[in-house]
């Protein structure tokens, strides 16, 4: 699987420009001044804000930034269904509730611009560092279908009256450095030449959950997950591994275990037909708890989804709800573990082509994100996987993986990417 990936990948540099999206950053930035930028991350399920202090270089070493006033907010169903503008205005009130909180003249002259920085956890195509086009998605956000081709920039403009700057997030995702070169014209050519001379390698949002349709081998739930989800984009391996697909693919297959009678005597919870009322988090619980009656998934259950006459789930009825959460997150687990291991292939593969071939011998891979980092079982069946991959092909020998979980990355890369674009 990991070969087919691979192989996709490089065609996916030459004919497919919806995916391998090039940005305008291929360096990693030095700070030559303190400043302070607001940052704003606008994910899937959540959005979150926060100041973050920039540094500059002191005696050659470059001081890490430093995230303040963090806040968070729910993305919930009913914010996802606003419209475009609603959406923005819904954005820029939590906006002005951060900057309500702050002594803004201390970190900004009076008058001027505060400069942000955004990152879109969408697809969108950057045509300068600090613009883009939004593309369509596959997340079931109403508001972003109104947005498909405006500028990222103009409308938070309008909605914020701020400086802004985006770097890339979408999904189930990763971002990797390519040469410049191994990119078709047709992926650069929003790129200037004069860009292009003087650049060698640029990041780039490779759009991972639209890849792996020849390689996903789709169960009955997956099937009929993927018949209930209204989306402009196939998305194939986002559907088995990304948190807002894995809670509704246990549900399914609770569903089918209660109408076998196999779960709950064949009673059905209160409110559990409900499409997608089956949170990632909340399924995580089976996993992740270790008690001997497995209480805190029970009561957590229990509460949002009660069974008729006030009875409780049996501890057999827990134990073979975690049997089922169990297999479908090593399931996620084995795809992401195929997914990096292709793009480490790929990436090797281009360097060799270049008569550079390095292979190092820990490769350290950032990971963020709700699910891979707040379920250690998942980071874990990854990288147990990862390690079965390397011996059983035995391409890299002495080569071992290792996840290093990014603190704020979402927040603090947007505030690099307003530095880059405060220093045009």
């Amino acid at each position: 699987m990991s070969r087919v990936l691979t192989k996709s990948f490089k065609t996916a540099c030459s004919e497919n420009d919806s995916t391998m999206l090039p940005s305008f950053i291929g360096e990693v930035t030095e700070f030559q001044e303190n400043r302070v930028f607001l940052a704003l991350d606008i994910g899937g399920s959540t959005m979150r804000a926060a100041l973050v202090h920039v540094y500059r270089i002191r005696h050659g070493k470059q001081p890490p930034p430093s995230v303040m006033g963090l806040h968070s907010w729910d993305i919930d169903a009913g914010v996802r269904t606003l419209s475009g503008m609603a959406f923005l205005r819904w954005i820029a009130a939590r906006v002005q509730l951060i900057l309500s909180t702050v002594d803004a003249e201390k970190f900004w002259r009076t008058g001027s611009p505060i400069p942000m920085g955004l990152t879109w956890s969408f697809p969108f195509r950057q045509i300068s560092v600090d613009d883009g086009y939004v593309l369509k998605t596959g997340k079931g956000f109403q508001c972003v279908d109104d947005l498909v081709g405006h500028k990222l920039n103009g409308l938070f403009q309008d909605a914020l009256k701020a400086e802004i700057s985006i770097i890339l997030g979408t999904g189930f995702n990763a971002a990797i450095r390519l040469p410049v070169g191994v990119l078709s014209e047709l992926h650069l050519k929003n790129h200037p030449d004069t860009w292009k001379k003087t650049k060698d390698h640029l990041i780039v949002n490779t759009e991972l959950s639209l890849f792996g349709q020849s390689i996903v081998q789709n169960s009955e739930w997956d099937k009929t997950l993927q018949a209930q989800i209204r989306s402009a984009c196939h998305q194939p391996l986002e559907y088995i591994c990304g948190g807002l697909y894995l809670g509704e693919i246990v549900r399914l297959v609770m569903i089918d275990a209660i109408h076998e009678n196999t779960l709950f005597n064949g009673q059905m919870p209160l409110g559990f037909e409900k499409q997608f009322s089956l949170s990632s988090p909340l399924a995580g619980l089976f996993e992740d708890d270790t008690s001997v009656g497995i209480c805190q998934a029970k009561l957590a259950f229990s509460t949002q989804f009660p069974l008729p006459d006030g009875q409780y789930p049996s501890l057999s009825d827990l134990k073979y709800i975690r049997q089922i959460v169990r297999a479908i997150s090593r399931r996620a687990g084995a795809y992401i573990a195929v997914s990096i291991h292709a793009l480490h292939r790929f990436v090797q593969s281009l360097a060799s082509d270049a008569g550079r071939s390095f292979q190092p011998r820990s490769i350290s891979v950032g990971i963020t994100g709700s699910v891979i980092t707040k379920y250690p079982n998942l980071a874990k069946a990854c990288l147990a996987c990862l390690e079965e991959i390397l011996k059983a092909t035995e391409a890299f020998p002495g080569v071992s993986f290792e996840f290093n979980e990014c603190e704020c990355p979402t927040i603090i890369g947007a505030a690099l990417a307003a530095y880059i674009i405060d220093q045009k």
